[in-house]
């Protein structure tokens, strides 16, 4: 078997609903079981930081279950799908003369501004592009597949979360009793986060001797992922790290070095995104200084921005991209990644049929959405099955004047899950938003995001997170770590 099959269809539906059926019968059952675990949960979310801007991060009384087979699967997937874009990130970065004009055709449609492009060329002295990403997708258990509809590999969030909420989730007297009939696993992401950190910073320093890196976490100030940013630095400390949380305008450099106050800065993980450094470069020069010299060693590097930009599903998509790919990798993007245009006037194809783009997006504002083509949290996105024919066509002409993106409506499954209303509980149809991470080409560990609205968009606040269990098999009872190592 080739490292790119897997199983074809979704796996273990009935152990999945049975433990699922399970869980809510246990909250169902018990008056005092349900109580006390909701009371566990709201108490244990602001104890243990899982805010976000202040809001509590979750408000629903059951993990996100996979199967072990059904985690299998999406790692197979998730695993085609990288090495696919992998495979264009070459050509993209490629200083083949014989490449340079399909080099420039791939840099053009994915809609680089001319200082992205200018800081491809600095060494960032390890090979990964986007050393750390997160796949976002939903999951359509009624199709047994999940549909890809952004791929984040900039700064992708939520990791200390995740593992925050499983911690919390294993402790809740309800997971505890479910765990008595259900062996369950989780991949302990914080772990996973650093090794991925120190890995590539090992590449970066060469022949150089190793020493752990002073670790500057790089956002601006405000932001509702802070919380996240602490338990971050609280983990590195407890691994003998230093580190720091800090503004990229809040930097010195002088004789070489990169320094925070009297703190000097081996590693930046940057969190903040690369447009908001070059919408205030002036602000940052030390900061982008450090970079161009190679004086420290930045994850993830402004080389993510050939995979970020939305239009890199365009890419995948496109048929005129078709030889970069095996049929294998062909399958699997017409499966799983919804067919995506970049937004301008012409022809492009559909389905292998040639159409004019426009004429094409007003005819079929039910099935299809406008997308910035480098945002996120749900900002400028338009619904076509949402709107009228006036607003579709005022997004149509807001979308031609800046990248934009269009991209074909996927199928969507939803799952009852116990939501906490006051001190009652709820069973509601949630969206499921399944978030895969990907550190150094595997996949870490799942966000997984609900939501009741077409655009899940947390940052907003119209949606929650849930931690994620695998569940291995029945009758043992117990759960344990997916993936015991701590970091490298």
């Amino acid at each position: 078997m080739s490292q790119l099959q897997v199983t074809a269809d979704w796996a273990d539906t009935d152990l999945w609903e049975e433990a699922i059926a399970y869980y809510h019968s246990l909250l169902a059952g018990s008056t005092r079981l349900a109580s006390e675990s909701v009371s566990q949960l709201k108490s244990g979310l602001e104890e243990r930081k899982l805010t976000f801007g202040g809001r509590p991060l979750c408000n629903v009384l059951r993990p996100h279950f996979f199967t072990r087979k059904q985690f299998d699967y999406v790692q197979g997937v998730c695993m085609a799908l990288t090495t696919a874009m992998d495979q264009l990130g070459a050509v993209i970065m490629s200083e083949d003369p014989a490449q340079a004009a399909e080099r420039e055709r791939l840099i053009r449609d994915l809609a680089l501004i001319p200082e992205e492009i200018r800081l491809l060329k600095y060494d960032t002295g390890y090979k990964a592009y986007s050393a750390h990403s997160r796949l976002d997708s939903f999951l359509s258990p009624e199709e047994g597949t999940l549909h890809f509809v952004e791929y984040n590999a900039e700064s992708p969030a939520g990791a200390a979360y995740e593992e925050g909420l499983g911690d919390l989730f294993e402790s809740l007297p309800v997971m505890q009793e479910f765990s008595k009939r259900f062996t369950v696993s989780r991949d302990l992401l914080k772990g996973k986060l650093l090794s991925m950190l120190l890995n590539n910073y090992r590449e970066y320093l060469g022949d150089k001797p190793y020493k752990h890196p002073n670790i500057a976490i790089v956002d601006w100030a405000g932001v509702p992922t802070l919380t996240e940013f602490q338990l971050l630095q609280e983990y590195f400390a407890g691994e003998g790290i230093k580190s720091i949380i800090v503004e990229p305008n809040q930097f010195e450099y002088r004789d070489g070095r990169l320094w925070a106050g009297d703190f000097e800065v081996d590693l930046v993980f940057k969190r903040v995104l690369a447009s908001e450094l070059l919408e205030r470069a002036g602000d940052v020069q030390p900061l982008l200084r450090a970079y161009e010299d190679g004086a420290i060693c930045m994850i993830n590097s402004f080389r993510c921005k050939i995979y970020h930009k939305k239009m890199i599903f365009g890419l995948l998509t496109d048929e005129a991209n078709a030889n970069y790919f095996t049929r294998e990798q062909q399958e699997y993007i017409a499966r799983h990644i919804p067919w995506t245009r970049r937004v301008r006037q012409g022809k492009t194809t559909y389905k292998g049929q040639e159409i004019d783009l426009e004429s094409f997006v007003m005819e079929n504002r039910d099935r299809l959405v406008l997308k910035p083509n480098d945002e996120y949290g749900g900002k400028g996105i338009t619904i076509g099955w949402e709107s009228d024919p006036a607003s579709w066509k005022a997004a149509w002409d807001t979308a031609i004047l800046d990248p934009y993106v269009v991209q074909e409506k996927v199928t969507v499954g939803k799952e009852p899950y116990p939501t906490i209303q006051g001190n009652m509980i709820i069973f509601a149809e949630r969206l499921v938003d399944c978030d895969p991470y990907i550190f150094e080409g595997k996949v870490a560990g799942t966000l997984t995001r609900l939501s009741a609205a077409a655009i899940l968009n947390v940052t907003a606040g119209t949606g929650t997170t849930v931690p994620t269990f695998i569940i291995e098999g029945r009758g043992e009872g117990g759960v344990r770590p997916a993936d015991p190592e701590g970091c490298a």
